[in-house]
């Protein structure tokens, strides 16, 4: 946090007010906020908006609500006549405006019947970051159709009061293995705490949605439990062969820490299909891809989206293939023609330097030869894809397929098929929603 005096400078208001004003939640939140009875609000959320932002730009990224609540004494008075504004904020104000927001993305209960009603705002929180984190970003500046979607940990500020569990984060079953991020016994807990929170998860601090997660070691420090959210993003990344361009924020969506991946994950894609800016393909991170396929590769392909992923070490390895001949491997569909020295070829270490990394690759793409490739697009309605085998594909040769037997037989590798006998290459087969989905992706693993 940093103290700032004197008038808001002039660059920092006009950026801010721009900013707000090209993300289109700005009127969504304005029109559902706005009553019809009572008395006037004394602000527009266009105003509450800037004067946040003005705060995190000042605060280099940092938001705190005391900090914006004594921007409004520091504007000039042609920026309030801008906003409307006619008096200081107090703190109480703009933590009472930010409350009601808050809640307005959460269903009510009407106390007279009991009934269930949904939120008041008609956006979702996901689609409220998506927006003011990519309306600003200018036209010409267009989005790539890869996006690399991945979770980061935001701690919250609320201090911490049991440490319950604190060994092992209350995270899903079937979610990424993790090591336990303490030894040793923990520290007593507060009396009355751990509370349950509303999910049924242990609430640790007075922040009510708060919750234990995860934090990925870094900079040689060891795993460890955090008590706040998992903040997903998606980045541009170039597409295939594309050049290089800035990872650039198109979406964001929030979830308390240890919440299930996938929550978070399709709250994200959905929230950028709502603002018309849906990838075609997706890089995901493990913590998604590892998830069984029903939570996410399934959900995934439902929404028209194909996905690039490095699989974690227990989903590699050599699995029966579909049909007679087949086999799969690291999540690719191979004759089994495929040497078996090439079945198992490891991952990719973090330590490796740029020639072990070439020479591994190079190894993977050996593979390619006895690869079935897939054919057009998936069908993504029903979850299906039809592969080429790799005679069909011009990659093997057989006897049997006298268009293969031009080939080079120093380079393509040759089945052990018997001329005039039958075989079953020159094949095509389509894969369903239960082979393998969630480990299937349109370029092989390890491959360049």
């Amino acid at each position: 946090m940093r103290w700032h005096s004197g008038a808001v400078d002039s660059q920092t208001f006009k950026r801010a007010y721009a900013m707000v004003r090209a993300a289109r939640i700005t009127e969504v939140v304005q029109e559902d906020m706005t009553a019809h009875r009572g008395r006037k609000r004394t602000y527009t959320y266009e105003a509450l908006f800037t004067v946040l932002q003005i705060a995190a730009i000042e605060g280099f990224g940092e938001l705190l609500l005391s900090d914006s609540a004594r921007v409004t004494s520091r504007l000039t008075a042609s920026q309030k006549e801008t906003l409307g504004i006619q008096h200081e904020w107090t703190y109480d104000l703009v933590e009472q405006a930010v409350t009601e927001l808050a809640n307005a993305m959460k269903e009510r209960v009407d106390p007279r019947t009991g009934e269930v009603l949904g939120p008041r705002l008609s956006v979702g929180l996901a689609d409220f970051m998506t927006s003011l984190a990519s309306d600003l970003i200018p036209a010409q500046i267009a989005q790539s159709d890869t996006q690399a979607i991945d979770s980061t940990d935001y701690e919250t500020h609320a201090r911490r009061r049991s440490w319950k569990h604190l060994m092992k984060a209350d995270i899903p079953e079937d979610s990424l293995p993790e090591l336990d991020a303490l030894e040793g016994d923990a520290p007593r807990n507060e009396p009355g705490w751990p509370r349950q929170g509303h999910d049924g998860r242990h609430q640790h601090t007075i922040d009510p949605d708060a919750r234990d997660g995860y934090r990925a070691g870094k900079n040689r420090s060891r795993k460890q439990v955090f008590n706040g959210w998992d903040l997903h993003l998606s980045v541009d990344v170039p597409d295939i062969g594309g050049a290089a361009r800035p990872g650039l924020i198109r979406g964001a969506a929030l979830c308390p820490a240890g919440s299930y991946k996938a929550e978070g994950g399709l709250a994200l894609i959905d929230a950028m299909e709502a603002a018309d800016r849906k990838p075609t393909t997706i890089l995901a991170d493990r913590g998604y891809t590892y998830l069984n396929a029903d939570s996410w590769a399934r959900q995934v392909s439902a929404r028209g989206i194909e996905q690039v992923l490095d699989l974690h070490e227990s989903q590699r390895g050599t699995r029966p293939g579909p049909i007679p001949g087949t086999v799969y491997v690291d999540g690719g569909l191979f004759k089994d023609t495929l040497p078996v020295a090439d079945r198992r070829l490891g991952g990719f270490g973090l330590g490796m330097s740029a020639q072990e990394t070439a020479a591994l690759c190079a190894r993977y793409d050996q593979r390619k030869y006895h690869a079935f490739t897939p054919m057009g697009r998936p069908n993504y309605e029903r979850g299906t894809q039809r592969y080429r085998d790799p005679v069909l594909s011009g990659t093997m040769i057989c006897p049997n397929h006298p268009a293969s037997m031009r080939l080079d037989d120093s380079r393509y590798p040759t089945t052990s098929c018997v001329e005039g006998e039958p075989c079953g290459c020159g094949t095509t087969v389509t894969l369903g929603p239960d082979d393998l989905l969630n480990l299937r992706q349109r370029v092989l693993y390890g491959t360049t």
